[in-house]
């Protein structure tokens, strides 16, 4: 897992800079750039997996222990496929991904630096409270005795 030493962004000609032990501000508006950059920290901070029940949740870290400019390349990817799906309001315009110092490479602490543009009125996913899409249901049908190979279809009509 990688650990994020610093995370800055730059939106709008503004930078943000969190540093050290992140901690949310339950006071930021709703529809803000604050509340967004807050939901960007958490994706890339969380591994991909970890979260029980919501196991799509997150950034893949998997790659932190391949070597030199491949980490980079392949963490910018997963970044901005993370948040692409969990955080739409956010455009990546610049993702630089270097080790907080040479002593803590192979530790897996990193510097974060982002460049963004941010659109509040972008539509959020429904990804978390949308209604669930439709169920596929599948069947082994026919005879099981082993004297005809069994065929496999969907069941439709049921709901």
């Amino acid at each position: 897992m990688a650990i994020l030493a610093s995370f800055g962004a730059l939106v709008g000609g503004r930078e943000y800079v969190v540093n050290g032990n992140f901690q949310y501000d339950f006071t930021a508006p709703f529809d803000s750039v604050e509340m967004v950059l807050q939901n960007i920290y958490e994706t890339i901070c969380t591994p991909l997996g970890s979260l029980v029940f919501f196991r799509s949740y997150g950034t893949d870290w998997s790659i932190i222990d391949q070597p030199g400019n491949l980490v980079s390349y392949q963490a910018q990817v997963n970044v901005l496929m993370a948040c692409s799906r969990w955080e739409p309001r956010a455009k990546f315009k610049r993702i630089v991904l270097t080790p907080a110092n040479p002593s803590n490479y192979l530790a897996g602490i990193w510097d974060l630096y982002c460049e963004l543009e941010i659109d509040l009125s972008a539509a959020i996913n429904n990804v978390l409270y949308g209604a669930p899409g439709p169920t596929e249901l599948w069947c082994v049908a026919g005879d099981l005795s082993g004297t005809a190979p069994p065929v496999v279809k969907q069941l439709t009509g049921l709901m």
